[in-house]
């Protein structure tokens, strides 16, 4: 389940890069796209290919949505994270449960209007470029923590969002996303979104 706490950051640090203007979201407003996962593994030839699309939206949380090779979604809230598949609930780990998810939701609404510090708190984050092309390159601070356990570092690189990401576990394994067709949406979410994100929050 912390594979989408660690999604929901490589979406938030883009949108908090301040070179100029931030790409804040206001009241009311989402991000969409498309993603394509490739997982190298130890003792695979060949990578492990996913595809799919998310949702990030403030005061709501992320939906993750595989498409291929499975149907799956995970879904994070404020309440924690739940993983359908095939429509059917899977998991489901609560905030109660694993408190760090609670900070995490909160550096999320914070750097969803903004504010990197509440990030920067958490994680290192060391910037190159400028407002048409960057790079951030990204590690945790703390190396025994629920997620530095995991994860030893992220490169991510784009333009208004991020475009591709590089992510290198401290077992070896790595992992590259690459998103697509990303947007900021306006207007009411969809009733099977908005059905997700309310069977998230139970």
């Amino acid at each position: 389940m912390s594979r989408a706490v660690v999604l929901a950051l490589l979406l938030i640090l883009p949108m908090s890069s301040a070179w100029g203007e931030p790409p804040r979201l206001a009241p009311g407003q989402r991000v969409e796209g498309r993603f394509v996962q490739e997982r190298y593994l130890k003792g695979f030839n060949s990578p492990l290919r996913s595809e799919g699309k998310f949702l990030l939206a403030p005061g709501k949380g992320l939906l993750w949505k595989s498409e291929k090779p499975f149907a799956t979604i995970s879904i994070m809230t404020d309440q924690g994270i739940v993983q359908l598949i095939d429509g059917v609930e899977a998991s489901r780990l609560s905030a109660a449960r694993a408190p760090f998810l609670t900070r995490f939701y909160e550096m999320l609404g914070g750097a969803l209007l903004g504010d990197l510090g509440a990030l920067e708190r958490d994680f290192t984050v060391k910037r190159e470029g400028g407002t048409d092309s960057w790079r951030l390159a990204v590690a945790p601070r703390a190396a025994d923590g629920p997620i530095g356990r995991q994860i030893e570092s992220i490169l991510i690189s784009g333009t208004r969002f991020a475009d591709a990401v590089e992510i290198v576990k401290t077992g070896g394994d790595r992992e590259r996303l690459v998103f697509s067709e990303q947007r900021v949406m306006t207007g009411p979410l969809a009733a099977e979104d908005a059905a997700l994100f309310a069977a998230g929050a139970k």
